[in-house]
């Protein structure tokens, strides 16, 4: 299970979604958490939904202030856990919205 918690992620998101999207391992739900975007980040995530039913765009409205240790976006994550509706999975992974990964990643860290 992937969680990204993303925010104005317009420049880089398309490279994220395209380089998940091609893994070899496709038994994932990904939970994308929009919180206060201004750009088209959610836009461009929802697109992706059509033909990646696997795939779930959600909106945070976080309003908490920054503190110590970056508590808004720790909040944002666990609004995507608590949004996954499989419940049968190895791990969960916090990916970041502005990451390009190798085409067989995840295959290779759950090895």
């Amino acid at each position: 299970m992937i969680i990204t918690p993303a925010k104005d992620e317009e420049q880089f998101i398309l490279f994220t979604l395209n380089t998940v999207c091609i893994q070899a391992e496709k038994r994932i739900e990904w939970i994308l958490v929009d919180y206060g975007s201004t750009d088209n980040t959610k836009s461009f995530a929802e697109k992706y939904t059509a033909k990646h039913p696997w795939i779930n765009v959600i909106t945070s409205n976080i309003r908490q202030k920054k503190r110590k240790g970056d508590s808004k976006v720790i909040s944002v994550f666990y609004r995507g856990l608590d949004s996954l509706t499989q419940t049968d999975y190895d791990c969960i992974v916090k990916l970041e919205a502005d990451l390009s990964l190798p085409k067989n990643y995840f295959e290779e860290v759950s090895k």
